[in-house]
């Protein structure tokens, strides 16, 4: 590895794959089966300490906002596709980071990591990260009370108990002590619930999902009786239902979820979901052709960049009045056509989710962008529409990159030259299926 491609670190990391060509080169069949399992002991340390510089560096890149330099929405996002890695995976190695590692304040002043004692632990390879887990989970879970009382001297005991125990009988321990220290969780109050609020789905193999989430006293109580009326039991003429009760509770929230889907009771979504008035003069419209920035304000007098309003592409119904330099209306009328939902259906047949390369975001959380810009001249066309999600649609040109539609009617994207001096043209292939042989 060349000094320029790690900056002046390039010694250290040429020493480490030294060592570690090193110890693979090395004679193991000479040893006894003490000095076997003592040197592998050896090397468990010593690969939490490289985990340890691996970590540092996922801090200081998270730190740093590296991500948006690469035009990707967040370091979870870059690890996933520098590294070749799962969105889980990069999304825990971030997580870690935030957790375990040092911290800088606004100031520059290096603060201690948010769990000092576990991850002063980790960091020298005496305990390891499924270890770490177990012991930050129950200090997260733990009513704010509670860890103000004892929350470090919880974590300096586990940490203790995790020196001579495995995952599983720490697990063990942590559930004891979390007993202890809050039985039946009669501490919890209403801002813990809060912090602990979420929900969704976590998806498995073959399309289905289970949900994920801590649901507060409140959520509980209005999906109790939603349950409750739409899970009754339904005979089969006179058979009984055959369903268990988690079967019915599943199909009534089918029902309750189809009702609300018929009611139009919900917002508009994938196709008109906001509409905004906005007001403009000639005179801005001359400056944003220029490309300079340009202020407009909205039906409720709220100043907005014109650049904002645009890259919400054909996903907002926009109607602008337009003013002369005296104040005059010169015209009213809506001046960009959205992209209709057979055209939306069209886009995400053809891009299946965020074009930009190696986005995974699908179609559903995709926006509509205009290639050319309607400001100048763009049309609502297939052939001028990419589905872009709403991080990349409001980053990718400060990033340097652009985007234009190739020969084939396939969006392609040109890198900046940072990036690739050839500025070759990419496409993102993460939604592609790769195709599975006939094996014989």
């Amino acid at each position: 590895m060349s000094e320029a491609s790690v900056g002046g670190s390039g010694e250290v990391v040429d020493l480490l794959d030294g060592a570690v060509a090193g110890a693979l080169g090395m004679s193991l069949g000479s040893l006894s089966a003490v000095a076997l399992t003592a040197l592998l002991g050896e090397y468990e340390v010593l690969a939490g300490r490289f985990d340890a510089v691996r970590r540092h560096l996922v801090a200081e890149i998270d730190r740093r906002g590296v991500a948006g330099e690469y035009a990707a929405a967040s370091t979870a996002d870059l690890l996933a596709q520098r590294l070749l890695l799962s969105r889980t995976e990069a999304s825990a190695r971030v997580r870690q980071a935030r957790e375990l590692a040092p911290r800088v304040a606004l100031s520059g002043e290096v603060l201690a990591p948010l769990f000092v004692h576990v991850g002063a632990a980790v960091d020298a390879g005496e305990v390891s990260l499924a270890h770490a887990r177990i012991i930050t989970r129950l200090r997260s879970d733990l009513p704010a009370e509670v860890d103000a009382a004892c929350g470090d001297a919880a974590e300096q005991f586990l940490v203790a108990q995790a020196r001579e125990l495995n995952p599983t009988q720490l697990g063990h321990v942590a559930q004891r002590l979390q007993a202890t220290l809050d039985p039946d969780g009669t501490l919890t109050d209403q801002k813990d619930h809060e912090r602990k609020r979420h929900a969704g789905l976590s998806d498995l193999p073959g399309g289905g999902s289970k949900p994920a989430g801590y649901y507060t006293p409140e959520l509980t109580a209005i999906l109790k009786p939603i349950f409750e009326s739409l899970s009754a039991p339904q005979p089969l003429g006179d058979e009984p239902d055959p369903r268990s009760p988690g079967q019915r509770v599943h199909d009534g929230l089918i029902e309750f979820g189809s009702r609300i889907l018929r009611s139009d009771a919900l917002p508009d979504a994938g196709g008109v979901p906001v509409s905004v008035l906005i007001t403009v003069t000639d005179t801005d419209l001359a400056a944003a052709q220029r490309g300079e920035e340009v202020l407009v304000t909205d039906a409720y007098g709220t100043p907005l960049p014109l650049s904002t309003v645009l890259n919400l592409g054909g996903e907002i119904e926009l109607t602008a009045i337009r003013l002369s330099c005296t104040g005059g209306i010169t015209s009213f009328g809506h001046s960009r056509r959205l992209a209709t939902i057979g055209q939306r259906r069209a886009l995400a047949a053809r891009d299946k989710g965020c074009a930009f390369p190696g986005c995974t975001r699908s179609h559903a959380w995709a926006e509509v962008h205009h290639i050319i810009e309607w400001l100048n001249g763009g049309s609502t066309d297939l052939d001028n529409l990419v589905l872009l999600c709403r991080f990349h649609h409001r980053h990718f040109e400060q990033a340097g990159w652009k985007v234009r539609m190739a020969g084939n009617g396939v969006p392609e994207w040109i890198p900046p030259a940072w990036i690739d001096e050839h500025q070759k043209p990419r496409r993102n292939t993460a939604h592609d299926q790769i195709p599975i042989p006939l094996l014989h």
